[in-house]
């Protein structure tokens, strides 16, 4: 949604859902976090370590699972979902890197391996396919 005020302050917003996108890479994905989690815990016989590997699990997979919110104005970008806040001003932009997924802000102007923890990911938004 973009909308503008009357102080000149254009605001563009789109929320998405990774699992919507690809429903049966999300069965798969659940599918394999319920055999994992029966796996552990069959294999070693306590619960708590079926629990640990669902939690362990989770921790990678989780953010395919939840809304994601981005939001772009003129201050800079923001990113909001349940595990990530991130807000970045545009002088802190220094270098971006487009893929079929989404567009990767980052605050070095050339590769590095801290772009994992530094940058901002931007997931594109649902789109009707034709």
């Amino acid at each position: 949604m973009a909308s503008a005020d009357g102080l000149g302050i254009t605001t563009l917003a789109w929320t998405v859902q990774p699992w919507r996108r690809e429903p049966v890479r999300a069965a798969a994905a659940l599918l394999i976090l319920a055999a994992t989690v029966a796996g552990s815990w069959w294999y070693s016989g306590e619960w708590f370590f079926g629990l640990m590997a669902g939690v362990i699990l989770w921790g990678s997979i989780g953010s395919f699972f939840v809304t994601s919110r981005f939001v772009l104005d003129d201050e800079g970008v923001a990113v909001d979902s349940p595990f990530l806040k991130r807000r970045r001003r545009w002088d802190e932009i220094r270098a971006w890197y487009v893929d079929r997924h989404g567009v990767t802000l980052s605050p070095f102007a050339g590769k590095s391996w801290l772009e994992a923890y530094r940058s901002v990911r931007l997931l594109f938004g649902d789109r009707e396919r034709h």
